[in-house]
């Protein structure tokens, strides 16, 4: 709510960014014949390795963990301790990206 009188802006934003580009990606996919391999395949088969490595571990390594690790620390860390630097917050999330795929 920090966005005061740029609130339905930042709203507009949010929702074009996070629901209506994840939404036409999701359709793209679904309507291409063989999802996304046939769309990186379009251009080059490198460019399509290159572009599904980029893909998935942009929505996971690069934004999912940390994000969720963030609201977690922001909930229930920074509540309960009064942590003024970022320091611990480099601390909490980094077991994150170390902790093996099978403990998750």
């Amino acid at each position: 709510m920090e966005s005061g009188n740029y609130f339905v802006s930042a709203i507009a934003g949010f929702i074009l960014t996070a629901e209506f580009l994840t939404f036409l990606a999701i359709i793209s996919v679904t309507l291409s014949n063989n999802g996304l391999l046939s769309i990186g395949q379009r251009v080059h088969p490198i460019f399509d390795l290159a572009f599904i490595i980029v893909i998935y571990t942009s929505i996971g390594a690069f934004y999912g963990i940390p994000r969720a690790s963030n609201v977690a620390y922001e909930l229930g860390v920074m509540k309960v301790f009064s942590v003024e630097c970022r320091l611990p917050l480099s601390m909490y999330v980094r077991p994150t990206y170390l902790r093996p795929a099978s403990l998750a």
